[in-house]
Order: C-alpha cells, then structure tokens, then sequence
C-alpha cells in the first residue's frame, strides 16, 4: 500500500507493474483515519521516503520526521526505513521496533 498524494506518473507506473503486491490510496501518514484505511498496522514493513525535488530539503525532512512521529504513535511494531535528505543527499535508516523510544541502542535518524 502506497499512502501520499498525488502519484506521479513513474509511481502510477510501478503501482501497475506490481498491481498484485502494491495498491496506491490518496491519504496521508498524519491522518488516523487514513493510517486505519490503509490497514497500516497490519504492514510487514513501511518505507517514509523524502521528496528528492523539494527545493528546502530542511523542510522536507521536517516532514518526514513528523511522518515518522506519526507512524509510530499509531503502530508501534511495524519496522519503518526511512529516508531523509540531509543536506541534499539521500540517506536511509531503518528503524527497529526495539529501538524507538529513546531506549538503549536508539539509532534515531542521524
């Protein structure tokens, strides 16, 4: 499941190459009743990608922190990957369950 807005073409175009695994649903990740809709809490795994053409990529990974805020606070055992733009380049961080909260071993983002 595919939860964002407005798809791009190159999107549409993967979501219908792989139609029997992935599903596209206009929504957003700050929005309960749109994380309920997308039965994210029963996800194997999510990814919570930044916007690699936002001109302020500091904004943009304001974003994708509150994102991340968000998806946690309604699921907290579907493991997240995420990725942020720091400083222009894109960079990946997978976040396990065990280590979220500020427990020993919190990655975080950077």
């Amino acid at each position: 499941m595919v939860l964002g807005n407005r798809p791009t073409r190159e999107l549409t175009a993967f979501c219908e190459l792989h139609e029997r695994n992935l599903s596209f649903k206009e929504g957003s990740v700050l929005s309960p009743s749109d994380l309920k809709d997308s039965r994210a809490a029963k996800a194997s795994a999510a990814l919570i990608m930044a916007n690699r053409f936002n001109s302020d990529v500091d904004t943009e990974d304001t974003d994708v922190l509150f994102r991340v805020w968000a998806m946690k606070a309604y699921t907290k055992c579907v493991p997240l990957t995420v990725q942020v733009s720091c400083g222009g380049r894109l960079r990946q961080q997978q976040l396990e369950k065990t280590r979220w909260g500020g427990r020993p071993g919190h990655s975080g983002l950077g």
